[in-house]
């Protein structure tokens, strides 16, 4: 059974990279309310009237203070909305519900993501990131990752060959399975890249090196999952 997939889990997973390596939490609450103006911007389809919303709430941040905010600030803050609001309609493009609210509180044993999408309030749990002696549970977790999803690729590639069969199997809960996918893969290919730059050997700075290969890959075939299922859906839906 694909695992079903809710509005705070995918927002979960678009936000928790930005968050991942950040130490300090005003900083990490500061992000996961950015991201959450960025998710519901996302949601429209016209970049033009995203520029304009974007253009918008940095009027409303900055231009009634009575001091203009230092050199950079707003063109920067300016710059992150598009970014991450891009980012949603990437990885996310077919998820419509907007985030009301989220905000991260602090416990004992990590961070809490708070996730108000107007109908239910979820708490989800968010990992605190390993340190490099992780790295064996990562590599599993990706070769995993990486042999699943070839398999996938191949099975739906030659499934095409039989008309109708594609769009027979093909279920929304799929492509939000490979969008959460392909963002759970920003996060890891940020954790590798900081360890690489931690690795003091030039033989696990390879192995890293490898690894992010492999994110690369599962990437490219995870795009080609969503690119046929997508495609099945569309055509059913046309039917």
């Amino acid at each position: 059974m694909v695992k079903r997939h809710t509005t705070a889990s995918c927002f979960a997973t678009y936000m928790l990279p930005h968050v991942l390596l950040v130490a300090d939490f005003e900083e990490r609450e500061r992000i996961a309310r950015v991201c959450c103006l960025a998710w519901n911007i996302g949601l429209f389809p016209d970049a033009a009237e995203r520029a304009h919303h974007i253009e918008n709430t940095l009027a409303l941040f900055f231009d009634g203070e009575e001091a203009p905010p230092p050199p950079g600030v707003r063109q920067g803050y300016g710059e992150e909305l598009h970014m991450l609001a891009d980012l949603k309609r990437d990885l996310f493009p077919w998820r419509f519900e907007n985030v009301m609210e989220a905000g991260l509180k602090r416990t004992p044993r990590g961070d809490v993501l708070v996730v108000d999408n107007g109908k239910a309030v979820e708490r989800i749990d968010l990992s605190r990131p390993p340190p490099i002696e992780g790295l064996p549970i990562i590599a599993k977790a990706l070769v995993q990752m990486h042999g699943d999803t070839q398999a996938q690729r191949r099975t739906l590639e030659e499934a095409r060959a039989t008309p109708g069969l594609v769009e027979h199997v093909a279920t929304p809960d799929m492509v939000t399975l490979y969008c959460a996918q392909r963002a759970d893969l920003r996060g890891y290919h940020r954790m590798l890249t900081a360890w690489r730059e931690e690795a003091s050997m030039p033989e696990m700075k390879a192995g890293i090196d490898r690894f992010l290969q492999a994110v690369n890959e599962i990437e490219d075939d995870s795009k080609a999952v969503l690119d046929i299922l997508v495609a099945a859906l569309d055509a059913a839906f046309r039917r």
